[in-house]
């Protein structure tokens, strides 16, 4: 990751979805793709602030 890119992330208010080791990424991706897949489908929201 560029330090340059990684420093200009806050000022657009966006946030890196990286772990500190790479090896947890496969770990961080099955829990997103669980809690996105599983649990989401039951919450509607209006919009984005819900």
């Amino acid at each position: 990751m560029s330090v340059k890119y990684i420093q200009k992330l806050p000022a657009s208010g966006i946030a890196l979805s990286i772990t500190e080791n790479s090896l947890q990424n496969g770990y961080a991706e099955r829990i997103n793709g669980t809690v996105t897949n599983d649990y989401m489908q039951f919450f509607h929201s209006d919009d984005l602030a819900q």
